[in-house]
């Protein structure tokens, strides 16, 4: 089956899942995005005291903390951490 799945260019569950979250997470940088999902996707630059980190100037997002796992699985934590985790290239 999965020479059938790279023939079809299809990418397996987890790695689509990974694919939309990061291509919605780029809308909402770029204003293309509903304004209640781009709330989500601050920069690190936005929050106070964060001025001198290096990933500020790196483009990286900042993932609020949560105390659960079902926490960890909303688009408020999962969509900075997705982007936080491509490589600097892209």
């Amino acid at each position: 089956m999965t020479p059938i799945l790279h023939q079809l260019h299809w990418l397996p569950i987890r790695q689509r899942i990974l694919f939309k979250t990061a291509v919605l997470v780029y809308k909402c940088r770029h204003g293309m995005a509903p304004s209640y999902l781009s709330t989500y996707c601050m920069p690190t630059s936005s929050h106070d005291g964060q001025c001198h980190l290096r990933s500020v100037a790196s483009g990286q997002l900042s993932v609020p903390r949560t105390t659960t796992n079902y926490g960890d699985r909303s688009f408020a934590v999962s969509g900075p951490t997705v982007w936080n985790s491509l490589p600097a290239a892209l």
